[in-house]
């Protein structure tokens, strides 16, 4: 482990951060989505098919995404009801075609004809998985615009294709799903589709994507379950996810247990592919697993993604942003495996790093808006890296050794109680002999708030 500041001395050298609080608003839902021309062979995928709350990817099948004419510099935009003040924006992408077209996007949030704040995005081969999503965070404070607009610029005869624009203001009590830190169990199953798939944090109902769980058809033998297991805490909500392959879907149930004692069991009549099925929580009860199950069918269970929110200023949470650049082994993709709770350790998981030499250095920075004097993210091309983004200051480095592609990272996040709040991210550097003069590619980065 190679530490450029010990990271207790480099806690105590800033002051507190204020947690942000507030639920997610999404302002697109109610925008007006223009793009630069509808493709003439699918005159129904329009633009506002970006803005209609569904994050369903699959292009023919579905109806729910947009695509702009075959053409130079393409663009889609939404107009905001007015100036609204935004934190994230999150791309949808397709899920029945690899992405290799989603390159190169640049994001602009506009206010009138002023470019208030721009940003690249899957630049040079950085493009994200079928079913997946990019995230892009806006400076702390957030910005307050009126548009959003997504072109390729660089594009001399391609598409802009999404599943969903969301354009999200995080508001007083931010809901954070704690079931990615969570251990998850099937009535058996596919081995392609583990349990764990459902808490990916994925919402992707693809089934031949990798992102849904399937249980075995149990029959007379007690229904089919999924559940998933979770620190012993109060929670507020449920989301279920199921995939379109997923037939029939409901009735089904949403049991809530404390040790081996039943909180509530919740009925279900119906649900939605590719669309949650919100199930409240009862108030003030310690829950500390959670299972979804159905009577008995012939068909198994199929779940897309399980989330499990509490509502709280003071939870922990780690959630992802921007994109990798393609290596060798392909993107280096970068997740949480615990929270970032004080006095603890977070626990983080880098995948894709190839085996010769198999080292990678996790880096952990204050800022995600400038490194001293350089604006961020900045651009590593002219390190020999065309395409690949640090998105980070640089305050403490971690050397990581991979086996069979993956390695593991650990910070421990002392017992200061001030901290709660505070922001810190991370981003691993992968070194890849020979897949550009740099020698090295990167993943997306992870946004921390150090909580409770």
């Amino acid at each position: 482990m190679i530490r450029t500041l010990p990271f207790v001395l480099l806690l105590l050298s800033i002051a507190p951060a204020l947690a942000q609080t507030g639920q997610n608003i999404n302002h697109a839902l109610l925008g007006t989505a223009t793009q630069s021309a509808d493709h003439p062979t699918y005159p129904t995928a329009v633009a506002s098919r970006c803005i209609d709350g569904n994050r369903n990817g699959h292009f023919f099948n579905d109806n729910s995404c947009n695509t702009t004419a075959v053409m130079a510099q393409p663009w889609w935009q939404v107009a905001l009801a007015g100036p609204r003040l935004v934190h994230e924006v999150v791309l949808y992408c397709r899920a029945d075609a690899e992405l290799t077209f989603v390159t190169d996007l640049f994001v602009e949030l506009k206010s009138g004809s002023t470019v208030l704040w721009s940003q690249r995005a899957c630049t040079g081969n950085g493009y994200p998985i079928r079913g997946g999503r990019v995230r892009l965070l806006m400076p702390p404070g957030g910005i307050t615009c009126d548009a959003v607009r997504i072109s390729r610029p660089n594009a001399t005869a391609s598409t802009v294709t999404l599943a969903e624009v969301e354009v999200l203001e995080i508001a007083p009590i931010t809901p954070v799903n704690w079931a990615i830190y969570g251990t998850a169990a099937s009535a058996g199953g596919a081995t392609s589709y583990p349990a764990a798939r459902a808490i990916d944090g994925n919402t992707d109902s693809f089934l031949t994507n990798g992102s849904c769980a399937m249980t075995s058809v149990n029959g007379s033998g007690g229904g089919d379950w999924w559940e998933v297991a979770l620190p012993r805490q109060r929670y507020d909500e449920v989301k279920v996810w199921f995939s379109t392959h997923a037939s029939p879907i409901g009735p089904f149930y949403v049991r809530t247990f404390d040790g081996t004692s039943t909180v509530a069991t919740q009925l279900v009549s119906s649900a939605t592919p590719n669309a949650p099925t919100v199930v409240s929580l009862t108030a003030n009860a310690y829950v500390d697993r959670v299972r979804v199950l159905r009577n008995s069918f012939s068909s198994p269970l199929i779940i897309a993604e399980v989330e499990v929110f509490n509502h709280s200023a003071l939870d922990a949470e780690a959630k992802d942003f921007g994109t990798g650049c393609r290596g060798s082994a392909g993107v280096p993709a970068l997740r949480q495996v615990t929270a970032p709770i004080h006095d603890s350790n977070f626990d983080v998981r880098l995948t894709n790093v190839p085996s010769n030499p198999g080292v990678a250095f996790v880096v952990t920075g204050l800022s995600r808006t400038a490194n001293g004097a350089l604006p961020l993210p900045i651009d590593l091309v002219a390190l020999g890296a065309a395409g690949c983004q640090g998105y980070l200051s640089l305050e403490l480095t971690q050397l990581v050794i991979a086996a069979s592609g993956t390695a593991n990272s650990t910070l421990t996040i002392p017992n200061l109680g001030w901290i709660i709040g505070l922001e810190l991210q991370q981003q691993a550097f992968v070194i890849d002999p020979g897949v550009n003069a740099l020698g090295a590619t990167v993943s997306n980065a992870l946004r921390l708030r150090i909580g409770l």
